[in-house]
Parts: C-alpha cells; sequence; structure tokens
C-alpha cells in the first residue's frame, strides 16, 4: 500500500516551506465567503422551488439544464481566461452576475416557473466558474498542494455560519426567501475583497503574466493521460452525480418528515462539520489509499448516506448520514485535485479546476438531480435513495475490481522488463 502511495506522493512535490500564514490567511477568507455563497443558495434551493409549488420532476430538470449550461461556458471561459491570464478579474466579475440573476429569481417568482428556471439556469454557470477559478489560483499559490484540504476548512466553516443565518431568517419568517438576499450580499463582498486580496497576495496575481501557448499545452497533456487519469474522471462523474441527488434532495425528505426549519439548519451544520473534519484529514487518506482506492472509500460511505436517508423514518435519524458528508465532496474532490495538480502545468488552473467543477457539480450535478427526481415520481423520494445506493455499491466493486487489475498488469510489465534487462 505504501509502495502504491509513493508514486502520488512523489507527483505532489512537496517543496522546503510552507506557505506564509498572511497568504494562507487571505486564501482562506475568499474561500470562507465563496463557501458561504456557495451555501446560501445550493443547501436551501429545492425547498425553496418545493415552496412555490414545483414537483420534483421539474426540481430535478433545473439540475439537469444547469448541467448541460455549466461545462459550454464553463470550458470556454476557463480556456480564454487561462489564455490571457486574466483570472481575479474573470473570478469577481463571475461572482457579480451569478448574485445578481439570482436575485432576480425573488422578483420573477410569480410569472411561472420558465422564467425563474431561466435565470437560475443562466446564473449557475457563472457561479460554478467562480468555485473553478478560486479553487485554481488557491491550489497553484500554495507551496505544498496537501495544503489544499486545509484551506477548504475556511469554507466549511462559511458554509457553516451562513446556514444557520438562513436558517434562523426562515425559521421566523416561515419561507426561504432570505436565501436570495443573503446569496447576492455574500456574493458582493467576496467581489470587493477579492479585488484587493489579489492585488496584494503575490501567489494569487496572473494579470501580470504573459499570454501562453494555451493549445500546445493542452495538446501535450492530452498525449500523456493515463487509464489512471480516465477511471478517477469517471468516479468524479458518478460521485457528481450522487452529489446532486443528495443535495438537492436530503433537506427536502426531513422537511416531509416534519423536520422544522432550525431542525433543517441543524443538519446542514452538522453537515459542514462533517466536511471540516474530512478536510483535516484529506491529504494523509490520499498519501496512504491513493487516488483511485481514495474515490471509491467515498463511493462507498457516500452510499451508507443514501442508505441511511432511504430508511430513516425522523427527521433526526438523518443526522447519521449528515456526520458522513465529508466522503461525499470534501474528500473526493482533495482527492482529484490533489491528483491532477501533480500532472497539470500551473499555466492551465482555470481549465483543469473548471473541468473538475464540470464533472462533480455540473455535469454530475445536473444528471443526479434528474435521475433523482425521475425515480422520486415513480418510486417516492426514499426509494429513490435506495435505488442510488445500490447502484453505487456495484459501481464501487466494479471500479475496485478493475484497479486491481490495472495494477497487476503494470507489476506484469514491471517484472519483464527487469527480467529483460
Amino acid at each position: 500500500m505504501h509502495e502504491k502511495a509513493s508514486e502520488d506522493t512523489a507527483l505532489i512535490g512537496e517543496q522546503d516551506s510552507n506557505t506564509s500564514k498572511t497568504t494562507f490567511l487571505a486564501l482562506g477568507a475568499g474561500q470562507f465567503l465563496l463557501g458561504a455563497a456557495g451555501v446560501t443558495y445550493y443547501a436551501f434551493s429545492a425547498i425553496w422551488y418545493s415552496e412555490q409549488g414545483y414537483t420534483n420532476a421539474q426540481i430535478g430538470l433545473v439540475g439537469t439544464l444547469e448541467s448541460i449550461a455549466d461545462p459550454v461556458f464553463m470550458l470556454i471561459a476557463s480556456a480564454l481566461l487561462d489564455k490571457y491570464r486574466c483570472q481575479n478579474l474573470g473570478l469577481v466579475l463571475m461572482t457579480v452576475v451569478a448574485g445578481t440573476l439570482r436575485f432576480l429569481m425573488l422578483r420573477a417568482r410569480h410569472t411561472g416557473f420558465w422564467l425563474v428556471a431561466t435565470l437560475d439556469v443562466t446564473a449557475d454557470p457563472f457561479l460554478m466558474e467562480a468555485f473553478a477559478l478560486l479553487e485554481g489560483v488557491c491550489a497553484y499559490a500554495l507551496t505544498h498542494k496537501t495544503e489544499f484540504p486545509a484551506l477548504k476548512c475556511f469554507s466549511t466553516v462559511g458554509a457553516v455560519f451562513f446556514s444557520m443565518v438562513v436558517s434562523v431568517a426562515a425559521h421566523f419568517t416561515g419561507n426561504y426567501d432570505y436565501i436570495f438576499v443573503t446569496h447576492l450580499l455574500v456574493c458582493f463582498v467576496f467581489a470587493c475583497y477579492w479585488c484587493v486580496c489579489s492585488r496584494c497576495i503575490a501567489a494569487a496575481k496572473t494579470e501580470f503574466v504573459q499570454n501562453i501557448d494555451y493549445m500546445s499545452i493542452l495538446r501535450n497533456l492530452a498525449r500523456n493521460q493515463s487509464k489512471k487519469d480516465v477511471i478517477v474522471s469517471f468516479l468524479c462523474a458518478w460521485i457528481g452525480v450522487l452529489l446532486g441527488a443528495f443535495q438537492l434532495f436530503r433537506l427536502l425528505i426531513l422537511k416531509r418528515l416534519g423536520g422544522s426549519s432550525l431542525l433543517i439548519g441543524a443538519a446542514d451544520v452538522v453537515s459542514t462539520f462533517g466536511e471540516f473534519g474530512v478536510y483535516l484529514v484529506a491529504s494523509f487518506i490520499c498519501e496512504y489509499l491513493t487516488v483511485i482506492p481514495t474515490l471509491c472509500l467515498s463511493l462507498g460511505i457516500t452510499g451508507i448516506r443514501f442508505l441511511i436517508y432511504g430508511i430513516v423514518s425522523r427527521p433526526l435519524e438523518g443526522f447519521l448520514g449528515e456526520l458522513l458528508s465529508g466522503f461525499t465532496f470534501a474528500l473526493p474532490f482533495c482527492a482529484a485535485v490533489l491528483h491532477f495538480t501533480a500532472r497539470v502545468p500551473e499555466e492551465l488552473k482555470g481549465s483543469l479546476m473548471s473541468t473538475l467543477v464540470v464533472l462533480i457539480a455540473g455535469v454530475g450535478w445536473g444528471l443526479g438531480g434528474l435521475l433523482c427526481g425521475m425515480l422520486a415520481d415513480k418510486l417516492g423520494l426514499q426509494y429513490a435513495f435506495l435505488s442510488l445506493a445500490a447502484m453505487s455499491s456495484c459501481i464501487c466493486a466494479t471500479t475496485l475490481a478493475i484497479h486491481a487489475c490495472i495494477l497487476l498488469d503494470d507489476r506484469s510489465e514491471s517484472e519483464t522488463a527487469v527480467t529483460k534487462v
């Protein structure tokens, strides 16, 4: 096991000094704000849609349309921003546009489903691209790539704080309209902060670098892809499917079981603390297991979360699944970042992170929302979760078998090469 880990550890490429505390904390503040912007909308959007009278299938359809819009926009935008080295400017603009469009959804709710859905689908690629850009800037600004999971703890803290803000507001007002106001406010605060931060931290600067030969670097990278990269990409996409289904509908299950707004907010806080703990140990898990077993571990425990939600009969029982939340996004995302940043040059950091976000939170999220929504309309929401748990178990077992075969083939080739020498 340790021999397998040595390859990935070497590729991560640790250096002699740590990132300065000032840089780490400044990047962490950006993670705090953008993490808050994400949770204020994504954690509660399904409940808001349900309050407006929309069906499970309509809620899932929004996610599917987003999964179509996200890849097209993000891959083009990230390529242009990488080529012309203006990621920080793009990050600010993306955040402002996303917050504004989402706020307009509140104003358009009385006009019908399609206008609301159009605004949501239009806003999503901008916020997803903002996430991708920030992750890219942060990952490559760190001296050690293994510091990235610890940096993501700031995002978790921001999510916890603002999740409670939204939940308390919903408890006293009786609705979730405040998610749009809070989302807009946090997006604008982040944009103002990053305008200053990106100019003060040398490691986060990108605009002063000359333009690059983007296509040449991309072609060289494509020629060096391995079977492991393909498996990692597939697993990230499927984990994204599960993440989309879980995030869109888990709190809705608690609400339909009789959970109050405060209880739902508490569940989201427990979920976020579950991520916090996993972020602290993610680099050690990735180093010890290597990337594919780590992703399979995430997949297996995520299946257990679906199983728990599929059989709960009281809202408090769902907290058991929330304690394992770090294995659904935090661990697989960190594993993918550590794996690919060791192989992709910094010049393509925006494109790399956009691709990962598209796989996990774009294509995967949208397909997961649609798949779970359709299953829920046919079987019921909890039976849909049980079905996804079964699918995850099958994929996890199959992937581990394929990985074992690849390791055996690599070992045989190595022994053959040694024998010839």
